[in-house]
């Protein structure tokens, strides 16, 4: 459009410039201006449809371009929200590990507990049992050797086989 305004207002301009020297030369102005329109004419004629075809088909190519890029877009959104919604079940599934972690370490904490208290039982059965043997075999280590001393000095006139059977029987 600016193309032929110019082409309509280049004649219109040097007409006046021309018009100014005053006097009746004559000026090859209209042949000009003809032959300049004739020429501006041809010219569109020839590249209206190859520059339309050009402006088109680039006007197409950014439209596809700028499509291209709102899809990406799109698509980077989608990614950024399936990313946010894999982060927050990351989350979740961490607090729930966490919570079991520590329901399943407090259960640890307790058998431990427990097993600590059965094994201390235990050890304390096993001290009586043991106090109780240690104290029945001092008790027979003493009673032994008090009547070994006591009969090896005096005697009891009985016989050292009815005296050993006794014992045994007393003993047991």
């Amino acid at each position: 459009m600016r193309l032929f305004l110019l082409a309509f207002l280049l004649p219109l301009f040097a007409t006046v410039l021309s018009a100014n020297t005053g006097g009746h030369e004559e000026t090859d102005i209209v042949p000009r201006t003809v032959n300049f329109l004739i020429f501006a004419a041809l010219v569109y004629y020839l590249l209206a449809s190859k520059l339309s075809a050009y402006f088109s088909g680039r006007s197409g190519v950014i439209a596809k371009a700028f499509n291209d890029v709102e899809e990406k877009i799109k698509a980077s959104k989608q990614a950024i929200e399936s990313a946010k919604a894999k982060r927050d079940e990351a989350k979740r599934l961490a607090e729930d590990l966490i919570v079991a972690s520590n329901a399943d370490a407090r259960h640890q904490a307790e058998r431990i507990v427990e097993n600590a208290k059965l094994e201390a039982i235990s050890v304390q059965k096993h001290s009586v049992d043991d106090m109780e043997l240690m104290k029945k075999r001092t008790i027979t280590e003493v009673v032994t050797k008090t009547l070994g001393d006591i009969i090896v000095k005096e005697g009891f006139g009985v016989e050292d086989s009815k005296l050993g059977e006794i014992l045994a029987k007393r003993v047991a």
